[in-house]
């Protein structure tokens, strides 16, 4: 919300205009630094230098004993905007009518993707196959099968962008023909949650 406030605040548009370096470099920093942060790894950060720095830093950054890797993707995500906001080049290129298009199938495609996932790219990766059996331990006892075999790379490298095209076309859909239909039905059940409370508001009489 803070940040949404300062988006279409005036006089801080007015400041940032008239202090071109944090239009330029403050606003570049602040990308870089908030990149680094969202790229913190959830699981062991300990193993490379510079996600080892970022744990001991957020040891004075955040209360102890949460999940840093919960915290920073946080952190780095606000920072991210608050660059952006001041970075007149980053607003030009993220309000590309390509980069549009895909913030509107966004939603269509965060709730397609997993579905479309399990049963569209997995038939076409791996086929009707089973998963194949190991056979026996030691002792006698039925190992659990393997994993599935995957298609060879060829396929691979075919299927997966043509799935991309696949779930943006199908999300595409969903953005057209879907989401009108949800909203005139949340349209409706507001107006019969409503209607009762609309008729029963007292006109204001204007003196």
């Amino acid at each position: 919300m803070f940040l949404a406030e300062l988006s279409i605040d005036q006089d801080v548009a007015s400041f940032a205009a008239a202090h071109p370096f944090i239009q330029s470099i403050g606003s570049s920093l602040t990308i870089i630094i908030a990149l680094y942060f969202c790229s913190y790894p959830e699981e062991n950060a300990s193993w490379t230098r510079w996600s080892d720095g970022l744990t001991k830093l957020g040891h004075y950054m955040f209360p102890p004993g949460v999940e840093h890797a919960r915290y920073y993707p946080g952190l780095g995500a606000d920072l991210l905007a608050l660059g952006i906001l001041f970075n007149t080049t980053a607003k030009k290129i993220l309000s590309s009518s390509f980069l549009c298009w895909m913030g509107k199938l966004s939603w269509p495609v965060y709730l397609l993707h997993a579905p479309l996932i399990r049963t569209v790219l997995t038939w076409a990766l791996f086929g009707a196959s089973t998963r194949p059996p190991q056979g026996k331990d030691q002792q006698g006892n039925q190992l659990p099968p393997g994993w599935l075999p995957i298609a060879n790379r060829w396929v691979v490298m075919f299927v997966i962008p043509l799935f991309y095209v696949f779930l943006y076309r199908v999300a595409g859909l969903w953005a057209q023909y879907v989401d009108p239909k949800c909203s005139q039905v949340t349209q409706w059940f507001e107006e019969l949650v409503f209607r009762d409370d609309a008729k029963d508001e007292k006109p204001i009489l204007m003196s």
